[in-house]
């Protein structure tokens, strides 16, 4: 009966010594399985940043093309205002001139009458 109980005890530890040795390989497995998901995960985060930053310089680029043709458009409005400005100058100026040489004829055309009736 010794050699029996010997015997279920040998049993015993090597079915032990194999659960032991199952679970370490799931352990290890487990631990690889966890490495891995931290590596995808830290993949993922930098994707994602990646892909914000693109799309940040894309906003960006866009938004200093918008700025950039606004300011273009500002310029020439303000050209635009600069050459209307000098036209009205200049057409307030022939009015002047207009006006100056029909008062000037009134008078020539009165002085004709003037001299006329005398």
């Amino acid at each position: 009966m010794a050699s029996i109980s010997d015997r279920e005890k040998e049993l015993q530890r090597l079915k032990l010594e194999e659960i032991r040795e199952i679970k370490e390989n799931c352990e290890r497995e487990m631990e690889e399985v966890l490495e891995m998901s931290r590596a995808n995960s830290q993949a993922i985060r930098e994707a994602l940043e990646a892909e914000a930053n693109s799309e940040r310089e894309a906003l960006t680029t866009s938004y200093e093309a918008q700025l950039a043709e606004l300011r273009e458009a500002k310029e020439a409005a303000e050209t635009s205002v600069t050459e209307l400005t000098a036209e009205l100058e200049r057409l307030k100026n022939l009015m002047n001139s207009s006006k100056s040489s029909l008062v000037d004829a009134e008078r020539e055309r009165t002085e004709l009458m003037n001299n006329l009736k005398e």
